[in-house]
């Protein structure tokens, strides 16, 4: 079973396939990305102890 950090690599993974020019930006609370635009279009969180992930999109 993957942990939800490596879960989320395989989505960003397969989201900058799609997404031209898609960037991430982490900080310690919330993780961002973002379009070639530089408009952040979806937040992200993570659970360290289990395999969560929550989407926000804008």
């Amino acid at each position: 079973m993957l942990t939800s950090k490596e879960l989320l690599e395989k989505i960003v993974s397969q989201l900058k396939k799609r997404v031209a020019s898609l960037t991430v930006s982490e900080t310690d609370k919330w993780s961002s990305l973002y379009q070639q635009s530089g408009k952040r279009f979806a937040y992200y969180s993570f659970a360290k102890k289990s395999a969560k992930i929550s989407f926000w999109c804008a």
